[in-house]
């Protein structure tokens, strides 16, 4: 499989994590801003103090997936950093991290 693929991963685990957070703003009544730092979104929602010092490092590393996936000679650079191995990893850490926010919206 092609490493782009991975790279997709990646992009799709900080899609994912920045939409709950999103919901999460709006669950508390607040207007969204149009940004995709994951960090200062957990701010927004009223989470950071309640975060890991893993939820932070990892919301920080997805947030650069976002922005390197968008660009076209960032998809070449991060195709080389991701590859099946990391993506497994990021994809699981982001499948927890979606549960804890998840469940701030229950």
């Amino acid at each position: 499989m092609p490493d782009v693929i991975f790279m997709y991963v990646a992009y799709m685990c900080q899609q994912a994590v920045e939409k709950l957070l999103k919901a999460i703003i709006a669950h508390h009544g607040k207007e969204n801003m149009p940004i995709h730092n994951l960090n200062r979104l957990a701010e927004l929602a009223d989470l950071r103090e309640e975060l890991t010092d893993d939820q932070v490092d990892l919301l920080a590393e997805l947030t650069a997936y976002n922005i390197e996936a968008r660009y076209g000679d960032y998809k070449e650079n991060l195709s080389e950093v991701v590859d099946m191995r990391k993506a497994e990893i990021l994809y699981a850490k982001t499948q927890e991290l979606f549960q804890w926010l998840y469940n701030k919206i229950k």
